[in-house]
């Protein structure tokens, strides 16, 4: 009678941690996430609306700065309106720009 006593707690105990070492909660925190992709934009001057080019954030404010020779960023404070970035390319422009970039002179 004691060993089938024993049996059964080495059963139980065996399923008690068979079944909880398994977790269906958050992953790893240690795992790595793919990287996310930039959105890209239509990029046009504000001056004469001329369409610069089909880029990130990032590499219009680098050809800004390059072709202007100042800081440019996505803040007004301060800063002129140097160009505007669309996702729909076209001119007129049906919707007004989802990223506008300022040169600080």
């Amino acid at each position: 009678m004691k060993s089938l006593q024993t049996t059964i707690v080495a059963i139980a105990t065996s399923l008690l941690i068979v079944c909880t070492s398994f977790s269906a909660g958050r992953p790893d925190a240690g795992a790595t996430r793919p990287a996310t992709k930039a959105p890209y934009y239509y990029w046009y001057l504000a001056s004469d609306n001329s369409y610069q080019g089909y880029c990130p954030v990032t590499s219009e404010e680098a050809a800004l700065e390059n072709m202007y020779g100042v800081f440019v960023d996505n803040n007004p404070s301060g800063g002129t309106l140097l160009a505007g970035g669309y996702f729909l390319k076209g001119y007129p422009h049906s919707i007004p720009a989802s990223v506008n970039l300022y040169g600080h002179f």
